[in-house]
């Protein structure tokens, strides 16, 4: 059975971001690679390299930080302070007119570490606020169709979500708790029902919004992972109109 799914890859661009975009383009796959400001100003290359492989790219933040663990100012200047960097590269690049799209890191939307629950509602209102006026959306993905997953885009859609992590980052040492330490482990992980974790590919008809990173650490994970997804009918499609 075919399952269409975006690819979705964070923490870009790292060192080893040619040979991954060289892969994608390979496969003929179009992902939507979210760049952090610093990496940017670090490899601006890769924007030009990027959009003639039919990429496309968006906004991680400038430094990566927890949204919830800064003021909502330092947040709206980690947005602002990205965009304008992606903006100068892609009108290098002859795009005049780009999407902006946005996404947390860690997935920490302002609430993840607040003090307490209306704090954290109202720095979640605050940043979706800003990202609205700033012209941030996120594209409708209607066959993305799994409950919490519609119902989190109603309440807050200004940014991006995903429905299935492929977790290669759980394998540092650090995150041991996952119980994830091996490639098969994630490979296996692909063809779990625990829908508890999340892990829609088996136990849903929806399709997916795949999230995988640009770490260099974790390079040799990139292309098997994807290959993985492939293997087991994942059919990655482009950005409804794009």
């Amino acid at each position: 059975t075919v399952k269409k799914a975006y690819l979705t890859i964070d923490d870009s661009p790292s060192a080893d971001w040619k040979e991954k975009v060289e892969f994608l383009s390979g496969n003929e796959i179009q992902a939507v690679w979210f760049c952090t400001g610093q990496a940017l100003e670090a490899r601006p290359q890769f924007v030009e390299f990027a959009l003639q492989h039919n990429q496309l790219i968006g906004n991680h933040s400038y430094d990566h930080p927890y949204f919830s663990m800064i003021s909502v100012e330092e947040g709206k200047i980690q947005i602002d302070r990205t965009d304008r960097i992606l903006e100068e590269l892609l009108l290098a690049n002859g795009v005049k007119d780009f999407q902006r799209w946005f996404r947390f890191p860690y997935g920490d939307r302002g609430d993840r570490h607040a003090v307490d629950v209306q704090s954290g509602v109202q720095q979640v209102r605050e940043f979706q606020k800003h990202l609205k006026q700033s012209g941030y959306c996120m594209p409708p993905f209607a066959g993305v169709s799994h409950a919490w997953f519609s119902e989190r885009q109603e309440s807050d859609p200004y940014d991006w979500w995903w429905s299935f992590d492929c977790k290669e980052w759980a394998l540092d040492p650090e995150f041991h708790h996952y119980g994830l330490r091996t490639l098969e482990d994630l490979v296996k992980r692909m063809d779990s029902d625990n829908y508890d974790d999340r892990v829609g590919l088996n136990v849903s008809e929806s399709e997916e919004l795949v999230l995988i990173h640009d770490h260099a650490h974790s390079t040799e994970l990139f292309r098997p992972l994807v290959e993985a997804l492939l293997e087991r009918g994942v059919s990655f499609v482009p950005v409804p109109g794009y």
